[in-house]
């Protein structure tokens, strides 16, 4: 089975399909039978992955809801070039119309948009879930500093490539516990990693960085959806941000994936999705929140 899937396109998910939509290239994945056609699970990836990261969920549980995962811009073989930090909520923004009050799901960069975007369009959500998320830097002085850091990966990019830059990427300690995601998982995630475009990934740190995205620390009283807050136990730097982000937002729950890092929903895809189906429950209009 594995070596079966190491032979298909890295950029078909698996158990799913890549279509192309109104708002860019998405993937698909239908509702398992006895879902009904309900609301779904709107995703958003992180930086330099693409929608098919979370293909691992389907194998990891055999019955799960409709799936939408949008490529951010910069990003995949349907590449749309950014302009800017709003044309990364935008993309979220765009997917929505198709969906009838989702929950929005985010990885790391993906995390950051989707509470971006969620800040705006609350009333077309059921709830948000930031994996290993942040909302922003404080001060000036910090988004200045990531930005001359993001500028530098971005220089690396531009100049020595994919190969090289990830080889310097994946070092850094707070994503280490990638090399945790399962296999063939592991080799696909990688996979199309490597086939991304570097000088647009370099305009995605650029416009889409941490260094590039506005302070939302002070809008976080505002958002009254319920916000389910996840990190990996491994990711001691994460957990910090999960517990100022909880004490910030009116209604979250932290919950820590267990041996697991930064990327705790890949690296651990069946514990992740036993928590998703525990904490929330389809309704009549959209996503409860359980507390199970």
């Amino acid at each position: 089975m594995a070596e079966e899937l190491l032979c298909l396109d890295p950029f078909a998910p698996v158990g799913g399909r890549r279509e192309a939509a109104a708002d860019g290239a998405c993937c698909f994945w239908d509702a398992t039978p006895g879902w009904g056609a309900g609301s779904g699970w709107l995703l958003v990836h992180g930086f330099g992955g693409d929608g098919a990261d979370f293909e691992a969920w389907a194998a990891a549980c055999p019955s799960l809801p409709e799936r939408r995962a949008i490529s951010l811009p910069d990003h995949g073989p349907a590449m749309r070039p950014s302009e800017g930090w709003e044309d990364f909520p935008a993309a979220v923004w765009a997917a929505l119309p198709a969906m009838r009050r989702p929950l929005l799901i985010g990885y790391s960069m993906g995390a950051r948009v989707a509470l971006a975007a969620a800040l705006q369009v609350q009333e077309a959500l059921s709830g948000l879930v930031l994996i290993s998320g942040s909302a922003g830097l404080r001060t000036e002085a910090e988004r200045a500093q990531r930005g001359e850091d993001d500028a530098a990966w971005a220089a690396l990019l531009r100049s020595r490539g994919m190969a090289a830059f990830e080889a310097r990427w994946q070092a850094q300690p707070v994503i280490a516990s990638r090399a945790q995601i399962p296999a063939p998982w592991r080799e696909r995630w990688l996979t199309r990693r490597l086939h991304q475009s570097a000088g647009a990934l370099a305009c995605a740190l650029e416009h889409g960085g941490t260094g590039a995205m506005p302070d939302l620390w002070p809008a976080l009283h505002a958002l009254e959806l319920p916000v389910h807050l996840v990190v990996g136990e491994e990711d001691t730097k994460f957990r910090v941000v999960a517990a100022a982000l909880d004490a910030a937002l009116p209604h979250s729950h932290v919950d820590v994936v267990q041996g697991a890092g930064h990327a705790c929903h890949v690296e651990a895809p069946e514990a992740f999705v036993r928590l998703m189906l525990r904490r929330w429950a389809p309704a009549e209009e959209g996503w409860v929140w359980t507390r199970a």
